[in-house]
């Protein structure tokens, strides 16, 4: 007896999965490694749950995190275009992250001591991936899914 092969269903959910997994991984590992001597290391659970307040300071990369729900909920639903936008928003938004390279954060409440970013760590990969799995794998069964052109059936007549 042989196995049947996985449906599409059973592989969106694999996908799904493994996008959740990136995320959590990226929740419990270190993500960046900030200038500020008394905290470089901080753990992705802690910008996950402090994150949103960047807005205050011009940064929104933390949103990308609804975004990246969304996508994967629209993906194991099977909407491809909708999970190709929601997840590409995700990536772009994720990617102001890199301007904490350059721009300043408070380091504390008087906001005269300063931090910025020396450099990513595991967990911004992980975090990173998690968003791209949904978007690869929409943009993948979006061109699989796109209609075929049928032949021309017509019968020749010279």
């Amino acid at each position: 007896m042989t196995p049947n092969p996985p449906t599409i269903f059973q592989r969106n959910q694999f996908y799904v999965a493994l996008s959740v997994a990136l995320f959590v991984l990226a929740c419990v590992t270190p993500c960046l490694e900030m200038s500020r001597k008394s905290d470089p290391v901080w753990y992705g659970l802690r910008i996950l749950s402090l994150g949103w307040l960047g807005i205050l300071v011009g940064q929104v990369a933390w949103f990308a995190n609804p975004l990246w729900l969304i996508s994967v909920l629209l993906l194991a639903s099977r909407k491809w275009i909708a999970a190709i936008i929601f997840s590409g928003l995700a990536l772009l938004v994720a990617a102001n992250t890199l301007l904490l390279f350059v721009m300043p954060l408070p380091a504390d409440e008087s906001g005269m001591n300063k931090t910025s970013l020396e450099r990513f760590r595991i967990g911004f990969y992980c975090w990173l991936a998690s968003l791209a799995v949904p978007f690869v794998r929409a943009c993948l069964m979006r061109t699989q899914a796109a209609p075929q052109p049928k032949p021309d059936v017509r019968p020749h007549i010279p």
